[in-house]
């Protein structure tokens, strides 16, 4: 998650740098129509860009470190090359062609890489970029399921530990934490959440502890935490 935070940071504090990618997250059904998404890339430099996409798996630990391995079955991406001239546009189409009877859904990167023409150099294309997108394919119906097993405290931060025991991964960004202590009630969602959190993904199945800055005079001892999905 932190190589994604620094490509967003480069794209939104630096748009000097060769290109921008939309969408960075998305979602797909395992098939049919919403199987597909189409990806824009803009050069928005003046000289012409090369771009590779390629698939690759998505794997995070408990600790939300993420593990990464090529994957070039699942998707149909067209085209996997391109070079886009001075401030154009490429439109990639992203389909996923993997099993359609998923139990749960799966999360992959779809990585767009900056590379030289065969007659640059790396120094005259200045510094690559590489945009890691996070597609989800999820099966119809799919549920996250979500409840906090433990929460303890450090000097900066709560360490919140979250399973999600459902078949659909969750971002806790599209969440509200309702927060009880004693008489007292806060919700933290939206922007506020979002800078409260660091980490926010949770595949299906699976646990990881988050760190979770808590209001002012909130206490992980006498708080209780509940933590509701936003409605789409």
């Amino acid at each position: 998650m932190r190589i994604l935070l620094l490509t967003l940071l480069l794209w939104i504090a630096a748009p000097v740098y060769a290109f921008q990618v939309q969408p960075m997250v998305a979602e797909l059904a395992p098939m049919g129509k919403q199987a597909q998404r189409n990806m824009r890339i803009v050069n928005i430099e003046d000289t012409p860009l090369t771009v590779e996409v390629s698939a690759k798996n998505l794997v995070i630990n408990s600790q939300g470190e993420e593990q990464l391995t090529n994957n070039d079955s699942d998707f149909l991406i067209l085209p996997m090359t391109a070079v886009i001239p001075p401030g154009q546009a490429q439109t990639i189409v992203v389909r996923y062609i993997g099993e359609p009877a998923l139990a749960a859904s799966k999360a992959y990167r779809i990585v767009i890489d900056q590379v030289a023409l065969p007659n640059q150099t790396q120094s005259s294309v200045g510094m690559a970029l590489s945009f890691r997108t996070l597609f989800n394919v999820a099966p119809e119906d799919a549920k996250a399921d979500l409840a906090i097993t433990d929460i303890r405290s450090d000097e900066k931060a709560w360490q919140v530990n979250i399973s999600n025991s459902g078949n659909k991964y969750i971002r806790l960004i599209k969440t509200k934490w309702i927060l009880q202590q004693g008489e007292e009630q806060r919700i933290v969602q939206g922007p506020a959440l979002s800078a409260a959190l660091q980490t926010s993904f949770i595949p299906p199945n699976s646990a990881r502890v988050i760190g979770f800055t808590p209001p002012p005079g909130f206490k992980a001892e006498t708080t209780k935490v509940r933590i509701e999905p936003l409605s789409n």
